[in-house]
């Protein structure tokens, strides 16, 4: 049973590989908490949190912007002027807002920075939230 975990772990980590190699070279990059500190103190960067409203209510990155993935394709064009913006998009461990970089990109959208370990990673390096 052993071998069994072993082999799908190791599945698992080859695919999340293949997906952030994929991410990165569709124009999406994957950045960890440390620039994304960076990114989040630039005055023209976007923050987009596409966790559900009740999340971002428990806390969010000081100026972000709350559009739940769930809804990101009906409200893109509420982000249209910022095409050419830098953006960081995070949620609470980095799924979603991969998948809203790649809805974003889709769409557009040239400067995506995905938060690596979403919200959770940043709460861990000592960032602070707002409520």
């Amino acid at each position: 049973m052993n071998t069994l975990l072993f082999v799908i772990i190791a599945a698992g980590a080859v695919a999340l590989l293949i997906v952030m190699k994929n991410v990165k070279s569709k124009g999406v990059l994957n950045v960890n908490v440390e620039k994304a500190v960076q990114i989040h103190n630039e005055n023209k960067a976007i923050i987009l949190d596409v966790r559900t409203e009740n999340e971002f209510a428990q806390g969010h990155l000081k100026n972000a912007r709350n559009i739940p993935v769930q809804q990101l394709s009906e409200k893109v064009s509420e982000l249209s002027s910022w095409k050419d913006n830098s953006m960081l998009v995070y949620c609470h461990s980095g799924a979603r807002s991969t998948a809203a970089c790649f809805l974003l990109k889709k769409n557009g959208f040239t400067k995506l920075n995905n938060m690596s370990g979403g919200i959770s990673a940043w709460i861990a390096a000592g960032n602070n939230v707002e409520n």
